[in-house]
């Protein structure tokens, strides 16, 4: 008796442990990084993330939040081809569908 007592005491903190985990996880989205998006190298604008998951080029072209796949964190490609890494909160890539070589770029 004192076994299953102990059982379901271990039982219960146990199932306590995994639904406050579970609560407080919050994954990570691009509107995490949003705000506008400039070339290092020279400062031009190269996209802007919005709030609500969704982003722009340059030529404030629109690609909705849908068009956009979480790769993970830190890594988005768009339905057309478009993939952004993002090595911090201010630094990431941009590489358009097409172009071999990414745009290092810095958000201001």
């Amino acid at each position: 008796m004192k076994n299953l007592k102990n059982l379901i005491i271990i039982l219960f903190f146990l199932s306590l442990f995994h639904i406050c985990c579970k609560s407080n996880s919050n994954p990570i989205t691009l509107s995490y990084y949003a705000g506008k998006w400039h070339n290092v190298e020279d400062d031009t604008l190269v996209i802007t993330i919005y709030s609500d998951g969704s982003m722009s080029d340059s030529s404030d072209k629109k690609i909705l939040a849908s068009e956009i796949t979480r790769i993970s964190a830190t890594s988005y490609k768009t339905k057309q081809g478009d993939a952004l890494y993002f090595r911090s909160f201010t630094k990431g890539t941009f590489t358009p569908q097409g172009a071999e070589n990414p745009t290092i770029i810095t958000r201001k």
